[in-house]
Order: C-alpha cells, then structure tokens, then sequence
C-alpha cells in the first residue's frame, strides 16, 4: 500500500503470503512418535478481474521503485473500484507414525478489501 492506502490502476502490485512455506513438528508419547510436515503448495490469489497463482512470492522491499513488478508473483489492476481479494493456499501434508506414512491436501482461505483507485496529476505552469 502507499500513504493514500489505496491500489492504484495501471500499477504493479506485488502479491505476497507472510505465512512459513514449511512447517514441521513431531511430537512422542508412551513410544509413540508422530512426525508431521507442511509444505505451501502454491497460493491462488482471486484479484476479481483475474486469478492469478504463485507457487513462489517475494516480498516488497521498502526500498523498491514504485513502478518495478514483482519477479515472481504481481498483478496490475486495469479498472477502478472495489474488490474484495481472497487468497487460498494450498497446503501439502506429510505425516509419519509406527512405521506408516501418508499424505494429505488442505486449503486455507482468506480475504481482504482494496480499494483501486485512478491517481491523476495536475502540471501546472507557476505564474511568471
């Protein structure tokens, strides 16, 4: 986002998920030992004008060029109003205990309000 708190049309936006990409834990009781892995799969992003998915996303860093597009997973708004973005990510999960394994698909959703806007500009010529 930027001070005006908006996204703004015909600019890059950098589509990014803050969550770990892997998660592993195990867990032992009365010799019993339960060993479980996450991997995020991928992450469909339904911008309501496209859906968009990203199996790696890099982060914005503060110090980038307004105008740069993201490397790996971005999205540039083509028409003003209001969208509602809802994001699912695809989980894949690994678990072990007493000599069986397996694996398991699960999604996770979420959504989030922006509002795209047109940014205009106004040159004018100071008075001489």
């Amino acid at each position: 986002m930027n001070k005006w708190r908006i996204v703004a049309v015909g600019q890059p936006l950098w589509l990014y998920d803050s969550a770990a990409t892997v998660v592993s834990s195990a867990a032992s009781n009365q010799g019993i030992t339960v060993s479980i892995r996450a991997t995020r799969v991928a992450v469909v992003f339904d911008m309501q004008e496209k859906v968009v998915r990203c199996t790696a996303m890099t982060r914005r860093p503060s110090t980038a060029d307004p105008r740069a597009k993201s490397p790996t997973c971005g999205y540039v708004y083509q028409r003003k109003g209001d969208r509602t973005v809802r994001a699912t990510a695809s989980w894949q999960i690994s678990w072990a205990a007493q000599g069986q394994s397996g694996t398991v698909a699960m999604t996770r959703a979420s959504t989030r309000q922006l509002p795209v806007r047109e940014l205009l500009a106004v040159n004018v010529r100071p008075n001489s």
